[in-house]
């Protein structure tokens, strides 16, 4: 297998944008694509799984929906360390760098939104003007349910070159699996505050990242031979998940939580694998320019709908629309619709900006000489 090189793109995944050298791995574009997708199918099937009655047989439907997505933020969080371990382990790496063009591109726009977020509050009546209660709530990224990813992932871009230092200078199957105990002891004992967001909760699958992009030569075809095993895992899992978060949630029995984190984690490791596979088998759908956009869109798709999903629900309350199914196909509608135009208008926009500026710089250089 020749070697290649990622382009990452402005994303939650990577935050960046740099120039190939050799073949893009396409296989990410569409991982990446599905995963910003899902993120908005678990927000709008939210809505009924919270709402819908246990006696109407829809919510089955719906719990699928939700559940099945849930690997969203494990997903993300491998997706950057693939990236960037592939991007770098053969290749000059400068931390500053690094970090630098990270938190430009993520802090930056998560700042901003956070400013809307806050003013649509505000505007909706559910907060007042205060600087310390927007600090805070922008520190601890608890200004809307989305944002501690953006929290989290900066955790990882602080320590990834200490991961790639140490998948680079040791054995990686034992650091995976020690990496895998760290994770599983902190869903067992950190209890504090805020621990969802917190890097240890989610250690493994940027270890996970780093360990198969450095073995992807040797990986590859086994994600592709076991695509149908990986299926039939995922699927089993989910309806454990499905089976956990209904008893609990919707009946209200007794659930034991750490059973509950254990499914959680394995349900994560087997569909970023499952994932993984299902990208590889139709990698040459990456090329289609529906999922290039998406992808270069995505993380400004993660930050932004959520309040078009306010904004929808708003309509729906003002219509006075009851059915719960309804809502959700008129919740597809809108917020899709509306998040992935206007995203895709903003990238678009914002590549012809920077392409201009680039043509600009040349121009004045070939005239100073």
């Amino acid at each position: 297998m020749k070697a290649t090189t990622i382009n990452p793109t402005n994303n939650p995944t990577t935050m960046t944008s740099v120039k190939n050298k050799a073949t893009e791995l396409k296989e990410i574009y569409l991982l990446r694509a599905i995963a910003c997708l899902s993120v908005i199918l678990v927000h709008i099937s939210a809505i009924p799984v919270a709402s819908m009655e246990t006696t109407n047989p829809l919510i089955y439907l719906y719990l699928l929906l939700n559940r099945g997505a849930k690997y969203t933020t494990a997903t993300f969080i491998f997706i950057s360390a693939f990236v960037f371990f592939h991007r770098y382990q053969n290749g000059p790496f400068n931390t500053w760098s690094f970090l630098k063009k990270r938190f430009m591109n993520t802090l930056i726009p998560y700042f901003v939104w956070t400013v809307v977020y806050y003013f649509y509050f505000i505007y909706q009546g559910y907060y007042s003007l205060s600087l310390s209660f927007f600090i805070n709530n922008l520190l601890s990224a608890n200004m809307v349910y989305h944002l501690y990813f953006i929290l989290t992932i900066s955790q990882f871009y602080l320590l990834f070159a200490g991961f790639m230092w140490l998948f680079k200078k040791y054995n990686s199957h034992v650091l995976l699996a020690l990496f895998m105990v760290i994770n599983l002891l902190s869903l067992r004992f950190i209890t504090m505050p805020y621990s969802d967001r917190f890097f240890t909760t989610y250690i493994f699958y940027f270890a996970m990242g780093c360990y198969i992009a450095k073995h992807y030569d040797k990986i590859q075809p086994l994600l592709l031979g076991k695509k149908v095993m990986l299926l039939m895992m995922y699927l089993a899992i989910t309806l454990c998940e499905i089976y956990l978060f209904f008893s609990y949630y919707k009946l209200g029995n007794y659930v034991n939580v750490h059973l509950v984190s254990l499914s959680w984690f394995a349900f994560s490791v087997i569909s970023v694998l499952f994932l993984l596979s299902l990208s590889n088998s139709f990698s040459h759908k990456a090329d289609h320019w529906l999922v290039r956009r998406i992808s270069k869109s995505s993380f400004y798709i993660y930050l932004s709908h959520p309040l078009a999903l306010m904004l929808s629900t708003v309509l729906i309350d003002k219509w006075g629309i009851q059915s719960s199914t309804l809502g959700f196909i008129i919740n597809l509608v809108l917020v899709y619709g509306t998040t992935l135009i206007g995203c895709f208008t903003y990238t678009l926009l914002k590549e012809k900006y920077l392409k201009g500026i680039k043509s600009s710089n040349k121009a004045t250089v070939v005239t100073s000489k």
